[in-house]
């Protein structure tokens, strides 16, 4: 888990923190790390509502939020996101 920079460019590739109680809400901040392609943080304390700016990511392959505590419906926006390849929302 983590955080994981691509090694050829330096860029922010990887957010990743499982089981370990991570709290809070989604930052709206991250948005700003376009080479971002993971955003994993299943199993953790996370809630309230999925932003809707987390679809303007242009190149996330995977946002696995499973067994978190968000409300809400999923963002639209999402659907557009052009690589995305999993989206996990299990409770």
């Amino acid at each position: 888990g983590g955080v994981t920079c691509r090694n050829s460019s330096g860029c922010l590739d990887r957010i990743e923190f499982e089981s370990d109680g991570l709290a809070g809400t989604m930052p709206l901040e991250l948005q700003n790390l376009t080479d971002l392609r993971f955003i994993i943080l299943e199993e953790g304390a996370t809630g309230g509502t999925i932003p809707s700016e987390y679809g303007t990511f242009p190149r996330l392959h995977i946002l696995d939020l499973n067994f978190n505590s968000f409300t809400g419906s999923v963002p639209v926006e999402l659907y557009n996101t052009p690589f995305l390849l999993q989206l996990d929302l299990n409770d």
